[in-house]
């Protein structure tokens, strides 16, 4: 009966220390997936199989395996994994530690239901608390996920550590380390676990940092772009109101000598074309000013500017002024900042370019809408956000990828893309969370 009730506090142990470091929440049908795997595993190392500790590497492989298989960031999932069996060698060896300098037994400490109940319950906390911090630190350090690199460090670094201590269990069985060898090679593991652990950190700052910067960078350059637009907005007036005195001037002397026809020739000949280019130039002196985000707005009029100056056609719709959005201001920047190049690229591929941006405004969300004319190249709308995946060639296609990492830290943020005819269309809805 003690046996039975061993085995089922060794199954609780293993599910406690998944469920509660997995970044995300098990759906009842998948924590009773994972359950039935624990079980066969556990009740084979403990009435079947005489394999000992290398038992418990066919427990972690089929496991984690099916951790892996639950969601599509699979290296992240086995990290997390790996972490809370990690997290239970440390709590064991800290348990038994405590316990062995109070002055109780090992085996009896292992086989008392009561030290075992115990055991369990501060196991519960003690993960708990390492998962919060593990999280914080390895899921969205400063908000933003973590590329795929650091992730495969961060595998190879839980990996080593993993298979460092089993090989020090399974020798220490073969050569018969006593309890109290053993726990003192636990804590020698953990010491080294926790060095790793530090200089990973180091790195995920280091790589944080480095991220923090460039995006504040590429704000201040783009923020320079759009100085640079409203200091050539500002001599393009001065030179007009030259112009205008210029004109003036030059039409009364036509008035003067009463030449109607040469009135009417230099009317159409040199002050009609100025007012139609007038019109043309006015689309980056009109709307654009009802966006008081000043990072957002100088990101859409560099770009838009851009646009209009290599012959593509734009048109831009803000009728409301927008003076708050529930988006980190650079994380938006660097978001509409991609979907206007790749918007640049797709539209010079047609015959006739287009651009379309809406922006407004509501209660509770903002509304965003760029759109594009471009040639259809036969990839579904839903396979552009996956990396690598592009109309401009191999190797290409980040940008979109990135945007989905981006919007993943805004639950509420809905992204979708729409095709109609020969017109793509990128919308942003951004709810207040």
């Amino acid at each position: 009966m003690i046996r039975f009730l061993l085995c089922i506090s060794n199954i609780l142990i293993y599910f406690i220390l998944i469920r509660n470091f997995l970044p995300f929440r098990l759906k009842k049908h998948e924590s009773l997936i994972l359950l039935m795997i624990l079980s066969a595993n556990v009740i084979n190392l403990t009435y079947i199989s005489n394999l000992g500790n290398l038992g418990v590497v066919i427990l972690l492989s089929t496991s984690g395996l099916y951790i892996a298989l639950l969601d599509k960031h699979r290296i992240r999932n086995i990290c997390f994994f790996l972490l809370s069996y990690l997290c239970g060698v440390l709590w064991d060896s800290i348990f038994t530690f405590c316990t062995t300098m109070i002055g109780l037994d090992f085996y009896f400490a292992q086989q008392n239901l009561l030290i075992r109940c115990i055991y369990i319950i501060l196991l519960f906390f003690f993960s708990k608390g390492m998962a919060y911090i593990f999280h914080h630190i390895f899921a969205a350090e400063h908000g933003h996920s973590l590329p795929r690199e650091i992730w495969i460090s961060i595998f190879a670094n839980l990996l080593i550590c993993t298979i460092i201590f089993i090989f020090n269990i399974v020798a220490g069985e073969r050569a018969g380390y006593d309890s109290k060898i053993t726990t003192f090679n636990g804590i020698l593991f953990g010491c080294y676990f926790f060095a790793t652990t530090i200089v990973i950190i180091n790195c995920i700052r280091s790589y944080t940092n480095r991220a923090e910067m460039e995006r504040k960078q590429e704000a201040f350059d783009t923020l320079q772009q759009y100085t640079t637009q409203i200091e050539n907005m500002y001599s393009t007036v001065r030179s007009f109101k030259h112009d205008y005195v210029n004109i003036m001037t030059s039409m009364s002397g036509y008035l003067e000598e009463h030449d109607l026809d040469g009135l009417s020739h230099y009317f159409y000949q040199e002050i009609l074309p100025l007012s139609n280019q007038i019109t043309m130039n006015d689309f980056r002196l009109n709307q654009l000013i009802n966006i008081k985000l000043l990072e957002i707005k100088s990101i859409v009029s560099a770009k838009l500017t851009y646009a209009h100056e290599i012959g593509i056609t734009v048109d831009i719709e803000i009728r409301d002024s927008v003076e708050k959005v529930a988006m980190d201001r650079l994380d938006l920047s660097r978001i509409l900042g991609i979907f206007l190049d790749n918007a640049i690229e797709a539209a010079l591929e047609t015959e006739h370019p287009w651009i379309g941006f809406v922006m407004y405004q509501h209660d509770t969300s903002t509304s965003i809408l760029i759109s594009n004319r471009f040639i259809d190249h036969g990839i579904s709308c839903s396979d552009f956000n996956k990396p690598s995946v592009s109309t401009k060639g191999s190797n290409r296609g980040i940008g979109l990828h990135n945007v989905s990492e981006l919007i993943k830290n805004y639950p509420a943020t809905i992204w979708e893309n729409e095709v109609k005819d020969d017109i793509f269309t990128q919308k942003l809805e951004i709810h207040q969370g």
